[in-house]
């Protein structure tokens, strides 16, 4: 129920309309996918998010626990690797 509801948000918010919001429903679905087991799905999201220019920063997915189920995957590592690194 909340995979469904979390693409219904992000179908009521096109990209057009408010780019800053949508990273955030982005991101937040992102999260129910990993809450809810669906690796390939939130890997996916993470993707696109690590694409956009206010999507979420290297540090933000090094340290954030939310991600912690993810970590061993290649994918995930691939895509810390493809943010910025700020020290």
């Amino acid at each position: 129920e909340a995979l469904r509801e979390g693409r219904r948000a992000l179908a009521m918010t096109p990209l057009t309309n408010n780019a800053l919001k949508k990273v955030d429903l982005l991101y937040g679905y992102a999260l129910i996918c990993t809450w809810t087991g669906e690796r390939d799905l939130a890997l996916t999201q993470i993707e696109k998010l690590a694409q956009m220019p206010a999507g979420p920063a290297y540090g933000e997915l090094l340290l954030d626990r939310s991600w912690d189920s993810l970590r061993d995957d290649p994918r995930f590592q691939k895509i810390l690797d493809s943010l910025p690194h700020r020290q």
